[in-house]
Parts: C-alpha cells; sequence; structure tokens
C-alpha cells in the first residue's frame, strides 16, 4: 500500500514537472495566452498574455499516476470521471476566454448547470454501486435524493472554492497540495488504498505544476485545473466521510469564497458599500500593498496550521481514544 502511494505521487511529479514546459511552448505556438478581466488589480494587466490551462497536463498527470498504479477498487472510475468531466467544464470556460478575447467565457449558469449535471450522474452512479458492496460514500444518509442534494453540493461548492482561489501566482496550487497531502494520511489511517493513491497523484501533480506557477508565473492552471481539482477534494471527503472536516482542511478556500458571500451581500445590502477593497481575499490583501508572492506563502503556512491541527485532532478522536 505504502509503495503505491509514493509511486503515484512521483509519477505524478514526474509527468507534470515534464508535461507544463510542452503545454506552455504549445500555448505560445497558438497564442493562447491568459486574458484578464479589467475589474481585476491593476497590476495584473501585466500577466496577459501568460499561457495557461496547464490543468490539463495536472489532470493527466492524476489520470496516469491512477493507471500506472493499478487500482482496482471501483470506486476508482469516479474520481476519473470526476476529473475529466470537471476538467471539461473548465476547458469551455478557458476555450471561450481564447476565442472571443474576454475574461467572461462560459456563462455562470452554464458552468452551474453543468455542475449540477455532472455531479449528479455521478453521484447517482456511486449511490447504485453502494448496493452492491462498494465502500459508503459521505454520511449515513438513506434517502436518495437528499443524498444526491448533498453529494452535488460538496462537490460542486469545493470545485467553486479552488477555482475562486486561483487568483495569484502559485496560491491555488499550494493550498491544494496541503489538503491532499492531508487526505493522503485521513485515507490510509482508513486502510483505502485507493483514495491514498488518488491523494498523493493530486498532490504530487500540484507539486511539480507550483515548479512553473510560483511568482512570477511562466503558467497558469485555468479553470480546467480548479475545477477538476476542487470537485476531486470534494469527492475526497465525501469518500473518507470527512466532508465536515473540509472546510477545515481546506480553511483558505472557505475564507475566500465566504469573502465573496460577504462582499456581494453587503454591498447589495448597503447599495454600494465594501466589506474589502476586492475579493477574493486575497486581492484585498493585495491591494493593501501586501506582495502576492507573500501573500501566498502566508496563506499556505496558515492552511498547513489548521490542516495539522485537524488531522491530528480527528485521528486523536478516532483511532486514539
Amino acid at each position: 500500500m505504502t509503495a503505491k502511494i509514493f509511486l503515484s505521487f512521483f509519477i505524478a511529479i514526474i509527468i507534470s514537472f515534464i508535461g507544463i514546459p510542452l503545454i506552455i511552448k504549445l500555448d505560445r505556438f497558438l497564442s493562447l495566452g491568459k486574458v484578464i478581466r479589467d475589474l481585476g488589480p491593476q497590476k495584473h494587466k501585466k500577466k496577459a498574455g501568460t499561457p495557461t490551462m496547464g490543468g490539463i497536463v495536472i489532470i493527466l498527470a492524476i489520470v496516469s499516476s491512477i493507471f500506472v498504479t493499478g487500482i482496482h477498487d471501483p470506486a476508482a472510475i469516479f474520481f476519473i470521471a470526476t476529473v475529466l468531466l470537471f476538467g471539461f467544464i473548465g476547458f469551455l470556460d478557458d476555450w471561450m476566454c481564447y476565442r472571443y478575447k474576454n475574461s467572461i467565457g462560459l456563462k455562470a449558469r452554464y458552468k452551474l448547470m453543468f455542475q449540477i449535471i455532472f455531479s449528479l450522474v455521478i453521484g447517482y452512479g456511486i449511490w447504485i454501486l453502494q448496493n452492491h458492496g462498494l465502500t459508503r460514500f459521505s454520511l449515513n444518509i438513506q434517502n436518495v435524493y437528499l443524498y444526491l442534494a448533498w453529494f452535488a453540493f460538496i462537490v460542486i461548492a469545493s470545485s467553486n472554492a479552488v477555482n475562486l482561489t486561483d487568483g495569484l501566482d502559485g496560491l491555488a496550487a499550494s493550498i491544494y497540495a496541503t489538503c491532499s497531502f492531508v487526505f493522503i494520511m485521513i485515507a490510509f489511517s482508513q486502510g483505502l488504498e485507493s483514495t491514498a493513491v488518488i491523494s498523493a497523484a493530486a498532490c504530487g501533480a500540484c507539486i511539480g505544476f507550483i515548479w512553473y506557477n510560483f511568482y512570477p508565473a511562466k503558467i497558469f492552471m485555468g479553470d480546467v485545473g480548479s475545477l477538476a481539482l476542487g470537485a476531486l477534494l470534494g469527492l475526497l471527503a465525501l469518500y473518507t466521510r470527512c466532508e465536515l472536516l473540509l472546510p477545515f482542511i481546506g480553511i483558505i478556500f472557505v475564507a475566500e469564497t465566504l469573502s465573496v458571500i460577504i462582499q456581494v451581500i453587503y454591498f447589495k445590502m448597503t447599495k454600494g458599500k465594501r466589506v474589502f477593497k476586492m475579493t477574493p481575499l486575497h486581492h484585498h490583501f493585495e491591494l493593501s500593498g501586501v506582495h502576492e508572492a507573500l501573500i501566498t506563502v502566508r496563506f499556505t503556512i496558515i492552511n498547513i496550521l489548521v490542516a495539522a491541527s485537524v488531522f491530528a485532532l480527528y485521528y486523536w478522536m478516532v483511532f486514539k481514544r
């Protein structure tokens, strides 16, 4: 079991590390550079044209690691399907940004529609297999409709949270690597080999990507990467029955999302006033004069400390009491 975890981790790192320079060259050849939104920080204008869609390599690294390690758990097919389907949504979004030369991409209502459909299809497939011996995902919810609603909420919320966080060089990938490492430990402690291997693949893929994505970024993961990784994180939490711990394991993802929700609600209630200078939260600190590399490092440290504390408490309560 331990050997497969390490194998998956290092295969993902190698594929990501080798594949990212190739996608950078391809992006430049096809002139597929990042389109910066007008409402963002002005200093981000210099990032226009930076190659993106690095998430394609991240997905390739994760899926390849799963196949090479030879996981036989039938649940693995749902992990792969989740990464590919949500990656497809992100790919459409990124491609439409290039196609129409704007930062809007796929309209929010269509993006949400795809997320709901894919989540329900995956969730229902898992529900059916659970009745044929598959380890039960999530909380012990017996009603299929409540189960699907809860399943879709966790996967979609996690996917969008990672997507919102992906706004500074190295930020989303660094936070994600810490979260997936915690799920390696949780899955290992539960004896869930397939989940530990998949978590290791996601962790390794992000670490290989960070080499090129940290400030100043040579490439971005794009929505194809952030939506896929976020959905996978939600599924990892569901499979280990730790979705109630997920908000703490990914505390920065939650803080970024809450900052947007608070800003929108307060803006509408006060007819134009703001709590933050700009959201998501990392932009508030950026406009307050903190260098984006420093924001990434500090946010990552905070997430590591909180996630490690949560895992320590979880392990003590479940296995040591």
